[in-house]
């Protein structure tokens, strides 16, 4: 899988029933979801890796596809008043009301030159790199159920015996002042390989 330019990504992808479902993607602490309820008869992979990277970016619905394009607009004012004209931001625009009616019309904050938002580009990036990894994955075989389980419950072996393991090293006074934290990772444990989680 090609890297993107960006850090990694993890995708969540949760199956409610046919043709529903919920899409997490998390990329450096940030994270972007959706849900949806009428895809068809196909998985949520099978929609996500089928979905064209701005669509899904819309439906993630946080960031604005596009914005001010500063430096367009500054050279076009710049070139109606004949003087060197830059601008940063909407506070600065308002005051070229009368010459942006002029160059752009009544309705000049809908015609003023735009530009892709960086951070919906970054975002189209990050679904294009979960999308890739998805469709790697769909095309690896799947492990079965009792696979999964056997190697969850070996894997909660294991922590138990380490827990175990480490709390026969500590002294009598710290055992103690621990025997509820013992108890509540015993407690939670218990929880993980209780049948039927799989």
């Amino acid at each position: 899988m090609e890297s993107h330019g960006i850090d990694p990504v993890c995708i969540f992808l949760e199956d409610y029933g046919p043709g529903k479902g919920k899409v997490t993607v998390e990329c450096y602490g940030k994270a972007w979801s959706s849900y949806w309820p009428a895809m068809g008869e196909r998985s949520v992979a099978e929609f996500f890796v089928g979905c064209a990277a701005g669509y899904v970016a819309k439906k993630f619905g946080q960031v604005e596809d596009r914005t001010y394009d500063w430096d367009a607009i500054s050279d076009q004012l710049g070139q109606r008043t004949g003087s060197e004209v830059y601008i940063t931001n909407e506070v600065e625009l308002a005051d070229y009301r009368t010459e942006l009616e002029a160059i752009w019309g009544n309705d000049w904050w809908n015609n003023v030159p735009k530009r892709p938002h960086p951070d919906y580009v970054y975002l189209c990036k990050i679904i294009a790199a979960a999308q890739e990894g998805v469709r790697e994955w769909m095309g690896q075989p799947q492990p079965d159920s009792q696979e999964v389980s056997t190697s969850f419950l070996g894997a909660v072996t294991a922590m138990r015996q380490a827990q175990r393991q480490y709390f026969s090293t500590r002294d009598k006074t710290w055992l103690d002042t621990s025997k509820g934290l013992e108890k509540r990772v015993d407690q939670y444990l218990d929880g993980l390989a209780r049948p039927g989680l799989f």
